[in-house]
């Protein structure tokens, strides 16, 4: 999708990527599992931010290069 990055007076307009998607879950009495969409990899990258005066800044970001889902285990145990 596309950001607008805005620093001060300077700005420009950059193409992102976002990780987006469906949690998968299941619970029983003794744990819970999900599995998140989340970043796999991610690069630095900069974009040259087009000022009011005529000038410009450097800008760096982090980019995500891929996604995946990444599972993740709760265990609760409940004395009762």
């Amino acid at each position: 999708y596309n950001k607008t990055v805005k620093v001060e007076n300077c700005e420009e307009t950059i193409q992102v990527q976002r990780c987006e998607g469906h949690c998968r879950s299941a619970t029983d009495k003794m744990s819970i599992t999900c599995e998140c969409c989340r970043e796999l990899k991610t690069e630095e990258k900069s974009v040259e931010l087009k000022c009011e005066n005529g000038t410009s800044m450097n800008y760096k970001y982090i980019n995500i290069e891929s996604c995946s889902y990444v599972p993740k285990r709760f265990t609760e145990y409940t004395a009762k």
